[in-house]
């Protein structure tokens, strides 16, 4: 199962990005998440310049203990708040949970 986080870099932190989505990668790894990577749409029209972080989990089990690591540890807590507030070096679009990916044919 996967969850994506589509978000857009906000003016002038670009350097301050990728640093927010490593720290936001390995507690998620260190609560139980596998595979996190992250995408940058190329040739997409308007969402041309859009990031996709991906969390790959088990189960929805495994998403869960992840989920309620990220509202119950400290470290989590404080980078949450950094994400989702006014200064935030990006911008959230959308996120989604996914049991099963769609390919277009």
């Amino acid at each position: 199962m996967l969850q994506t986080f589509l978000t857009r870099v906000r003016p002038g932190r670009m350097s301050d990005a990728p640093r927010l989505t490593t720290t936001a990668f390995d507690l998620s790894e260190r609560f139980g998440a596998a595979r996190c990577r992250l995408f940058e749409l190329g040739a997409a029209g308007e969402m041309t310049g859009t990031y996709i972080s991906v969390f790959e989990y088990d189960d929805m089990r495994g998403h869960g203990r992840v989920a309620d690591a990220w509202v119950s540890d400290a470290e989590a807590q404080k980078l949450r708040e950094q994400v989702g507030g006014e200064k935030a070096p990006v911008e959230m679009l959308s996120s989604g949970v996914y049991s099963e990916i769609p390919i277009l044919q």
